[in-house]
């Protein structure tokens, strides 16, 4: 998409927003935060000409990610907080990987403000709302758990050794135990763990885990 001259779609909200959030995200790949959040924020201006509420709440869901990450959070929260009550529009019974994508990175910031019950709750409902679903096999569902472990971990709960293993379980079955992927997500639980609640190696699953 981002390979498209600007002509080619000038005329096209949907396709000059997919041309904007391309150019946004080459962006973040380079490290480079504020043009991307410039790029993407140009994205969601555009976006509202289109009659299409999943691509407008995935445009700004994004921009909330991307200002999140440019430690800008009150505007993240705005964006991230349009962005839910966009995707809450659509149909509940079909599947939107974005949709739950957006759920968790609003909670993420929720908790890293302070808002822990909050967050831990839109994680379980959107868990829940994906075995409804019967997508406990799926990436998305890993995702859930293993955010509700680090939440856990943070807040001293043991439940968060079960919510990791079971995520773990369904990391392993998509990428190998030995793809960068798992180790990764290994090296930044180490991090939580270290940093959060070192007790919580204790638990015997985990512990193999993390030695492995």
């Amino acid at each position: 998409m981002i390979a498209f001259e600007k002509n080619n779609h000038r005329d096209d909200p949907e396709l000059k927003t997919l041309y904007l959030s391309d150019t946004a995200y080459y962006e973040i790949i380079k490290n480079n935060l504020n043009n991307a959040v410039n790029y993407q924020s140009q994205a969601v201006e555009c976006s509202k000409n289109c009659d299409n509420i999943l691509l407008q709440a995935n445009t700004v869901s994004t921009y909330g990610y991307y200002l999140n990450l440019a430690d800008r959070k009150e505007k993240a929260l705005k964006a991230m907080e349009i962005g839910l009550n966009l995707f809450s529009q659509l149909d509940d019974n079909i599947f939107y990987f974005d949709k739950y994508r957006a759920v968790i990175n609003y909670a993420d910031l929720i908790f890293s403000l302070g808002q822990s019950e909050k967050a831990i709750n839109q994680v379980v409902s959107a868990k829940i709302s994906l075995e409804n679903l019967k997508l406990q096999n799926m990436e998305i569902y890993a995702d859930c758990l293993y955010s509700l472990g680090l939440y856990h971990i943070c807040l001293n709960d043991i439940s968060a050794g079960d919510e990791i293993i079971s995520s773990f379980r369904i990391f392993i079955d998509l990428y190998g135990k030995d793809s960068d992927f798992i180790q990764t997500r290994i090296a930044e639980l180490q991090r939580y763990v270290e940093n959060f609640n070192k007790d919580i190696i204790q638990y015997e699953l985990l512990k193999q885990l993390l030695e492995e």
